[in-house]
């Protein structure tokens, strides 16, 4: 009974849904800088669709293999997106291949997004967020 128990969760996490800790100010003031546990889909990037505008992913960090960024989509495959790029202090605008998204932060001054590393390999993404469930007095839809 234990085996199959234990067999349900990890096929669960794994295809289903899981939850992930959040901190840090990227997302802010849509969670807290501490203490947010997020209930992520992962049924949906696996076997339905692509993330969808506005929507926020769990993906894995393209730079620091083994971390995760929350962060919200703004732009999906095709599109155009245009920033502000603090290292050229000008205007940019990059078109997002197929088989890419562009995020960012919903805290522009404090996120390391698409901004930095250019369009998100869809590879990359783990699920979509759909609900804070921690802390209780700020359980929210996403």
């Amino acid at each position: 009974m234990t085996f199959n128990v234990a067999i349900g969760m990890y096929l669960s996490d794994k295809y289903l849904f899981r939850t992930v800790g959040c901190h840090g100010p990227s997302m802010m003031p849509t969670f807290d800088t501490r203490d947010n546990l997020l209930l992520v889909d992962v049924f949906t990037t696996q076997f339905v669709r692509i993330p969808r505008k506005g929507e926020i992913i769990i993906t894995e960090n393209p730079f620091k293999p083994g971390t995760t960024l929350v962060k919200r989509v703004i732009n999906t495959e095709g599109e155009m997106a245009e920033f502000y790029c603090s290292r050229t202090k000008m205007n940019q605008k990059v078109e997002i291949p197929q088989g890419h998204i562009w995020i960012e932060g919903d805290n522009k001054k404090a996120s390391r997004d698409s901004r930095d590393f250019g369009p998100l390999s869809l590879c990359l993404v783990d699920g979509i967020v759909r609900a804070r469930i921690w802390p209780f007095d700020k359980i929210m839809r996403c």
